[in-house]
């Protein structure tokens, strides 16, 4: 039953709601009766908004894996607890302010147990108990599960293989129960968000080896990655770029999408947006956490329009291998700037495309974009999110394929952004998070395979990976993977330049140049093509000489349907 509404100009962009959903008890409906008008603040709970709240749907379970995994989990979910509420004991901290959608929106990241207390929806796991420790004793012990708390007794050292094959069963076996168990406690699970860092041998292997197993296991559910991507000049261990090239090809089939960050990035975003000195890991943790809270705004909280896991990963991956994803934020800056600067929705969307407040070292304007999604937080009119991204497309600040007209992705959420006060952030009445796929990804997958084949040159360090059960062959297929996967996007990046029709990228030749393969295996690879192409060449002929012989005596060994006996 529709119920009448008053003729109101502050109605007129809104539409009718059946009238139990909008008058809750009994008593309330018995007072009205159909043909007749209904108060303003049942019609409407927002009338200067004028539109139907959408509650969040589904739930989200994460998994940290590795030094860095641990770590930024700490940053993720304090900045969680804040935005949702939830006290470091995990009760809330004003009960009576809580709503029924306060209630649900917190159930999407966190589980409410019987005694009222939120509990994260996450597993973290590391191979030696160094960081997890930090969890288990910090200010946020209680709120979480011990259940979720993995931790083995040694580490990995920086080696993919000990982490892929080395790592004990035990810890395997106990991280695959937490991520089972956390799924049999949702009722409509949307994803499985995955944080580690490529560089590392618990990141690296260690995290290759869970995904594979959640993927065996949870095949039909989309897995997200956040990953902590090497830097270009910046290194953390000499062997980094075995573990990010055999990292980067285990997960190739796995992920959904990947969002990349780069430390010398987030490095940057410190020191000149936030003024920090000499920034520690923490700082840069809590950028990563900032910038997990835009990307997830829309699964948590109510919005006009809204953006899933599900429609992001339609809008922005066009083709399969092409789902290496960036991210922009904006703004970055201090309480002081804060206090007398507002930004316009227009100013916020160009802002957020500088160089300086992206996760990568890398400049968005030398780069071509195929799909972008703009999720805004916020006082943002729709009008103006429209017009904006107008303004964008004239100024024509990043290169926009043609074979995608429309390009962008919207998602606004009404609720604005929460900081920590130690992240050196200011608070901000709206903010914007851009996650766009371009073929801004080149250039970290030129700089990594140039140093993984310096490395391979020499077979430098190859040693300590064998000795863990790896085949020298898989260091060259891993890097075919990755050379297919930048020549993708290079192959995107040429049809924009040169104006050419793109299709597909293709991905036949993905034969990586091995620094191994010596003059003599190629001669012998060569010969091995040529001997094919002979044997390919004598059994055509042999089937030429029988179908001359078929042909010949066709007409008196013809049997019945014309198909010849012989």
């Amino acid at each position: 039953m529709i119920w009448s509404v008053p003729a109101d100009p502050r109605f007129t962009t809104c539409r009718a709601r059946p009238f139990r959903s909008l008058v809750g008890s009994p008593c309330d409906r018995a007072k009205f009766k159909p043909g007749k008008s209904i108060p303003d603040y049942f019609l409407l709970r927002r009338a200067h908004i004028g539109w139907t709240p959408r509650m969040p749907l589904g739930e989200v379970i994460s998994v940290f894996a590795g030094q860095c995994g641990t770590q930024v989990s700490q940053a993720v979910w304090e900045l969680m607890a804040v935005e949702h509420g939830v006290g470091p004991d995990g009760m809330l901290i004003d009960p009576s302010a809580e709503t029924d959608y306060d209630k649900q929106s917190g159930n999407v990241f966190f589980m409410v147990d019987n005694k009222d207390r939120y509990v994260p929806r996450t597993t973290i796991v590391d191979t030696e108990p160094t960081v997890i420790d930090e969890v288990r004793c910090g200010l946020y012990r209680t709120m979480f599960n011990p259940r979720g708390l993995i931790s083995g007794l040694e580490d990995m050292a920086n080696n993919f293989g000990r982490g892929y094959y080395g790592v004990p069963q035990t810890l395997i076996d106990a991280t695959i129960n937490s991520i089972r168990k956390e799924v049999e406690h949702t009722d409509l699970l949307q994803a499985i968000l995955f944080c580690h860092a490529y560089g590392g041998g618990t990141g690296g292997g260690t995290a290759c080896r869970i995904a594979e197993l959640m993927d065996t296991e949870f095949m039909k559910i989309p897995k997200i990655e956040i990953a902590v991507f090497p830097d270009h000049q910046k290194s953390c261990c000499v062997v980094e770029p075995y573990n990010a090239i055999l990292c980067c090809s285990t997960l190739d089939d796995i992920s959904t999408f990947s969002v990349l960050c780069e430390n010398e990035a987030l490095t940057d975003i410190c020191t000149k947006k936030l003024g920090i000195e000499r920034p520690a890991f923490s700082h840069l943790n809590r950028v990563i956490a900032q910038a997990t809270s835009g990307f997830t705004a829309t699964l948590r909280h109510e919005g006009p329009v809204t953006a899933s896991l599900l429609q992001l990963q339609t809008n922005l991956v066009p083709f399969p291998r092409l789902r290496y994803l960036q991210l922009g934020i904006a703004p970055l800056c201090t309480a002081d700037v804060m206090s007398h600067e507002a930004f316009t929705v227009p100013e916020l969307t160009l802002k957020c495309f500088e160089k300086e407040n992206q996760m990568n070292t890398c400049d968005p304007k030398n780069s071509v974009m195929m799909a972008c999604a703009l999720l805004y937080r916020g006082d943002v009119p729709i009008k103006e999110i429209t017009d904006s991204i107008e303004i964008f497309k004239k100024r024509s600040i990043v290169g926009l394929v043609d074979w995608c007209p429309t390009g962008f992705k919207v998602g606004v959420v009404e609720r604005p952004p929460a900081v920590v006060k130690q992240s050196g952030l200011g608070k901000t009445c709206r903010q914007l998070t851009a996650v766009y796929n371009s073929t801004l990804v080149i250039e970290p997958f030129k700089c990594i395979l140039h140093r993984f084949s310096t490395l391979l040159a020499k077979k430098a360090f190859v040693h300590w990976f064998l000795q863990e059960g790896m085949e020298e062959a898989e260091f060259c297929e891993c890097a075919d993977d990755v050379q297919a996967i930048m020549n993708d996007y290079i192959f995107i990046e040429n049809c924009f330049n040169t104006g050419a029709e793109c299709a597909e990228p293709p991905t036949v030749d993905r034969r990586f140049n091995n620094p191994c393969r010596g003059e003599e295996e190629e001669e012998e690879e060569e010969e091995e093509c040529a001997a094919e192409d002979c044997m390919n060449c004598d059994l055509d002929d042999m089937f030429d000489d029988e179908d001359d012989g078929c042909d010949d005596d066709c007409g008196e060994n013809e049997g019945k349907n014309g198909v010849c006996n012989l």
